[in-house]
């Protein structure tokens, strides 16, 4: 069998390829249908400090080529997420890591706090969601994206990525930001 392990930061993965967090419900629930232990890490779909709806129906719409989704960060909230999800971490066939979204850098910190105690091996900070209501995305802004990295980089031990934008006028400016303000690694890029 071919090594295929890398280094990522801090982290040492058994495979390059991450499985991303995506229009599916938990990490727990596509562990059914895919063998994670074909991957180096599974993102667990991103996580709020309070339960988030989500957009109302439809929230996928088919393309040509693919697909557009609004999901709207659905979620139950970090103290409802890690009793019923955190605890099925250990069972899965791969480094799970957590994502991150919040309103504010304390809000994300707090998140990531939480994603911490239940137990992944990484935090994901979710800078690029789209769906926020009323607010420019944290991506695009250097010095957001750089505070929020920092607040949540104080808060825990464990490694630390941030989701980019492909919508950021400098895409490279921000990452070199998040990485300064303490980012193991980028995400490029949500959809």
């Amino acid at each position: 069998m071919v090594d295929l392990s890398v280094d990522l930061g801090p982290l040492s993965l058994t495979s390059p390829l991450v499985a991303a967090c995506g229009t599916f419900g938990s990490v727990v629930e596509f562990a059914r249908v895919a063998d994670l232990s074909l991957y180096g890490a599974a993102v667990a779909k991103s996580v709020s400090e309070e339960p988030w709806e989500g957009r109302p129906p439809p929230r996928v719409a088919p393309t040509e080529v693919g697909m557009l989704n609004g999901i709207g960060i659905q979620n139950p909230g970090i103290h409802a997420w890690s009793s019923e999800i955190g605890p099925r971490l250990p069972g899965l066939d791969v480094p799970v890591w957590g994502s991150a979204v919040g309103t504010t850098s304390d809000e994300f910190a707090r998140v990531a706090k939480g994603l911490e105690s239940a137990g992944v091996g990484a935090v994901e900070v979710n800078l690029s969601c789209p769906n926020l209501e009323g607010e420019s995305m944290f991506a695009l802004d250097r010095s957001a994206s750089a505070r929020v990295v920092d607040a949540v980089r104080n808060s825990v031990g464990i490694p630390v990525g941030a989701k980019l934008s492909p919508n950021a006028e400098d895409i490279v400016a921000i990452a070199r930001s998040v990485a300064d303000a303490g980012a193991d690694f980028v995400t490029l890029t949500n959809t």
